[in-house]
């Protein structure tokens, strides 16, 4: 691994550290145990859905509307707890080679990611319009896309002496339908949330089981390499 590499891997995973840090010293507020535990069990099954990407060393799973609702209805700690444990989860069930770095660079980016969505959509003020809630959402959804997958493409061009700009296109093009289905889905449960409960939020997991199986299949079916035009269409439709 080369100095750079290991430079990045020491910035993200400070930088973790230190979200991590700042969630539990911010957390003040009764932790309602039932909905944690309820939104920590999906999730965590949710990250064993794992999807290879087509010549990217890396995977998607579809714990990331779940996360965004964690955003939206519960505090930062039990939003970073929740996305950090799918993290570990996620790299322990990947068909690809794990080690004690990669976990602690995937829990951290996660834990940067969270955060970061978490900062963007609580700069609403009380009782705003729904209006300004989608909007925010959207905001931290792409928020924690850019944090989420950027450093990845850095470290896989460091390690794998590759463009990070291609690379990151690559991605782009593979998760961004994903990433967008999903906040879509993140502001329908939060609204519904309003008049029914929390509750809703869990009714989603066979939904994105069913968009598991679907990129599972189409990934399948492509060769090893960047995705077909069909996929760079929908991605930019």
């Amino acid at each position: 691994m080369t100095i750079s590499a290991k430079f990045f891997i020491a910035l993200v995973v400070l930088c973790g550290l230190g979200t991590m840090a700042f969630a539990v010293q911010l957390h003040h507020e009764t932790v309602l145990w039932a909905r944690f535990f309820a939104f920590l069990v999906v999730t965590l099954f949710a990250a064993r859905c794992n999807v290879s990407l087509p010549g990217i060393t890396g995977s998607m799973s579809v714990n990331v509307p779940f996360i965004l609702i964690a955003v939206t209805q519960l505090g930062l700690w039990e939003a970073i707890f929740i996305a950090c444990s799918s993290g570990l989860v996620q790299c322990l069930m990947s068909s690809r080679k794990t080690n004690a770095v990669k976990l602690l660079f995937n829990v951290c980016n996660m834990a940067n990611a969270t955060g970061f969505a978490y900062i963007l959509y609580n700069l609403h003020l009380q009782n705003a319009e729904l209006t300004t809630h989608s909007l925010l959402l959207l905001a931290a959804a792409a928020g924690y896309f850019l944090v989420n997958t950027m450093p990845v493409a850095v470290i896989i061009s460091l390690t794998e002496r590759q463009n990070p700009a291609k690379l990151w296109s690559t991605l782009f093009l593979w998760t961004f339908p994903y990433y967008l289905l999903s906040a879509g889905l993140a502001f329908l449960a939060s609204t519904v949330t309003r008049f029914v409960g929390w509750q809703t939020a869990v009714c989603l997991l066979p939904v994105m089981f069913g968009v598991y199986v679907s990129y599972r299949m189409y990934t399948s079916q492509q060769p090893s390499g960047e995705p077909v035009s069909t996929m760079a269409r929908a991605a930019t439709a």
